[in-house]
């Protein structure tokens, strides 16, 4: 039985894009029958897996790193896997590797997600061992021609790089939506907007928040989700949420947790789902939207302006804009039958096999 190994520097039960990904790729493999496996940091909130091999290490080539650095290096060179994907560059999973990527034996396959570092001064030296290394791959895949890693590395990989884009699971259940509005004490006719990301700076809440201030429809809910980090910007978010609620009646913002169930719940109740990331590469939440036909209104960033038209959302900086395609579809309340099946994780994942394949036989 064929073996894959997925690399990344944080998993399951750290929740956020990567992780995601690397999790759907993980079921679907073992659900084909492979020996899968993942190489990431150790979280002491983990169960123990023999599946998923933990390293306690920090940091990146550029930030330095600590930890057990040689073990992670001897473990790809020495463990044989069949084919190895690396999951994100820019951090100790994918950069530990470069140094000695020509004595790693298995199939390599690299998913860059975005270069986000490419043009910062003191990375320059890192694209130039990227440079130098990235042949010793044996394919890579982007998710769309007009992002900066798709850019950078099709005028230096040899071979073909592949395009595939991020999706969504499946909303399986049909939730009662009456029960859910009883549930979240939610008013009948409440415009129902939500925002579900990790509560960090570069995912921009205080922007939601800003923008969801700015709509005049008082009859209004938004619903944030998020991971609670413990830093001053879910501080700050905390406060901001206080003093909208304090000062507006008809309108109200709830703070959640992440939950799965609610958040699909969520999902299908919501009409809007505002998004204020700073800095992103192709982000689930806009597929989940688009599965849920939830309208998904984003500013200009990653890849939102190549997937979002007008039936699906609205991408732009201006709020106005913004403002004036909420005020509309609110009025007119017609939900289209677009079709989503190619932007399920089914279907996805089939696309990754086909890459995935010639090295599994």
């Amino acid at each position: 039985m064929k073996k894959i190994l997925l690399c990344s520097e944080f998993y399951y039960p750290q929740v956020g894009g990567v992780e995601i990904h690397n999790k759907i790729l993980f079921d679907y493999f073992k659900k084909n029958k492979f020996k899968v496996y993942v190489a990431t940091s150790f979280n002491a909130k983990r169960l123990s897996n023999n599946n998923i091999f933990e390293f306690k290490i920090k940091g990146n080539f550029v930030r330095g790193y600590s930890g057990e650095t040689k073990r992670y290096q001897d473990f790809l060179i020495k463990e044989n896997f069949d084919l190895i994907f690396f999951n994100a560059a820019q951090q100790w999973s994918f950069d530990l590797a470069l140094p000695v990527i020509e004595n790693i034996n298995s199939k390599k396959i690299l998913f860059p997600c975005g270069f986000s570092r490419l043009g910062n001064y003191f990375y320059f030296p890192y694209f130039k061992l990227i440079k130098l290394k990235i042949d010793y791959f044996d394919e890579i895949i982007c998710s769309y021609k007009t992002s900066r890693d798709y850019k950078f590395l099709s005028e230096i990989f040899k071979k073909k790089i592949h395009l595939i884009h991020n999706g969504s699971e499946k909303i399986v259940k049909r939730y009662n939506h009456k029960k859910i509005f009883r549930d979240f004490k939610i008013k009948p006719n409440t415009q129902v907007f939500m925002n579900v990301s990790n509560i960090k700076f570069n995912k921009g809440q205080e922007r939601v928040i800003s923008l969801f201030d700015k709509i005049p429809h008082e009859n209004s809910i938004l619903f944030l989700m998020g991971q609670n980090h413990s830093s001053f910007y879910f501080v700050y978010i905390k406060i901001l949420i206080f003093l909208f609620n304090k000062k507006n009646k008809g309108k109200k913002i709830y703070l959640l947790p992440p939950n799965n169930i609610i958040k699909q719940k969520l999902y299908s109740i919501s009409n809007f789902f505002l998004f204020g990331s700073r800095l992103e590469y192709d982000p689930l939440v806009m597929y989940e939207a688009i599965v849920s036909k939830t309208k998904f209104i984003s500013n200009d960033v990653g890849s939102c302006k190549n997937v979002i038209n007008d039936n699906y959302g609205l991408v732009s900086n201006d709020d106005d804009k913004k403002i004036q395609y909420i005020l509309r579809k609110i009025k007119t309340n017609r939900v289209k039958n677009l079709s989503v099946k190619n932007f399920f994780w089914d279907t996805i994942c089939k696309k990754y096999f086909g890459v995935f394949e010639k090295y599994l036989k």
